[in-house]
């Protein structure tokens, strides 16, 4: 809809993107295999959690086109979510997602601040896990950089995803 609605920004956003598109892409690919080999090697995750997802994504031209209107920004350096990562935690069958298991999100959190190769943002980690939004959204969000391109990474627990993505903390709610 983007397209019809606005054609004249969507064309000119489009384009400023263009020479971005691959290097955003293989930002985000090295950000989730850096993530995932960390995770791999680390005991504590092994000990304690069944699985953990890691996933990506590069900011739909809209929601990108909507910030930097909404917000007066136009430089695309200063936009953290331009490149975002996910990880979701899973804890084994045996232990029980609650307040126990939360501290294995701020595990991961300390794990993607010290990364090979990755400069941790100061100023950028919002703790939405012990300050939970009005709407109960709950997750950890920092930003990293990797060959001067920001990227946020947001840390959760599968029960918080599932609150973030289907609840009343998700998009379609509101």
């Amino acid at each position: 809809a983007f397209w019809y609605l606005y054609p004249q920004e969507y064309k000119r956003l489009s384009r400023r993107l263009e020479r971005y598109q691959s290097k955003f892409g293989e930002i985000r690919d090295k950000t989730i295999a850096s993530i995932e080999k960390t995770l791999r090697n680390d005991k504590k995750i092994l000990d304690h959690t069944s699985q953990v997802d890691v996933s990506g994504r590069t900011k739909e031209l809209y929601s990108l086109w909507y910030k930097m209107e909404t917000k007066k920004e136009q430089n695309l350096n200063n936009i953290a979510d331009l490149v975002a990562v996910r990880v979701v935690v899973v804890p084994k069958e045996e232990e029980e997602e609650g307040p126990d298991f939360v501290w294995l999100c701020y595990h991961v959190l300390y794990l993607v601040h010290h990364l090979p190769g990755f400069q941790p943002v100061p100023n950028r980690v919002k703790d939405y896990i012990s300050f939970p939004k009005p709407n109960g959204y709950q997750s950890l969000h920092t930003a990293v950089i990797l060959d001067g391109q920001m990227i946020e990474v947001q840390i959760r627990t599968a029960a918080m995803h599932q609150v973030a993505e289907y609840g009343m903390a998700s998009h379609w709610a509101y």
